[in-house]
């Protein structure tokens, strides 16, 4: 009998899994063995799935360059022959951030194409979070906050009214999600002075 696919949940997880879109699918860790520790600490160097712990959607980039959350929530279950191999369209999107360091900070790298998780380089859009430095500076800045409901704030620095960011003296804004129509189709990524998502990093192992 195939095992059931089951909807991830915030717990801990001592095996390996594998990453299924069940809404799509298909596979959607195509490159690795699937291997996952969930409730991990976002740490230099490890790679990770990062999921709005509200909705379970992943953190994408999509294939046009864009970031924002998954329109489909990621599933997890043992692996198992019957989940079968990824589609080509799963290689169109990636949903893996490479946790790097500089100068105590974090940063999240895309696996595909190494540009940085940031603040919007357009006029008039600062607040909003793209996928578009290649380089890990200020703007690219993110600090992990342990939250007691479980999960991670992300929160970054902003300019100041000089239109700089002074890490060591600057103001911490927080990741949130700005969702699109009524069926909250898409989340749009954002930074917002006062409350701010929750997040949970699923590390992938055997993607370095």
């Amino acid at each position: 009998m195939d095992q059931q696919v089951q909807p991830w949940q915030p717990q801990q997880a001592q095996k390996s899994c594998s990453i299924h879109d069940y809404n799509r699918g298909y596979e959607a860790n195509p490159t690795t063995s699937g291997a996952t520790i969930h409730n991990a600490v976002p740490y230099p160097g490890e790679t990770f799935i990062i999921i709005h712990k509200a909705s379970g959607r992943p953190i994408t980039l999509l294939e046009d360059g864009s970031l924002q959350l998954d329109k489909h929530r990621v599933y997890f279950a043992c692996c198992s022959p019957a989940l079968g191999r990824a589609s080509a369209a799963s290689s169109r999107s990636s949903i893996h951030w490479l946790c790097v360091e500089r100068n105590g900070w974090l940063g999240f790298r895309s696996v595909r194409n190494g540009k940085y998780i940031g603040q919007s380089i357009r006029p008039n859009s600062r607040m909003d979070i793209e996928v578009t430095s290649p380089h890990h500076k200020a703007w690219e800045y993110f600090c992990a906050r342990r939250h007691p409901q479980g999960g991670y704030l992300l929160q970054s620095p902003i300019e100041d009214s000089s239109g700089k960011i002074e890490p060591w003296l600057c103001t911490l804004w927080k990741m949130e999600v700005c969702w699109s129509g009524s069926d909250r189709a898409g989340g749009k990524l954002v930074l917002r002075e006062d409350g701010g998502a929750l997040w949970e990093f699923v590390r992938v192992e055997g993607t370095r």
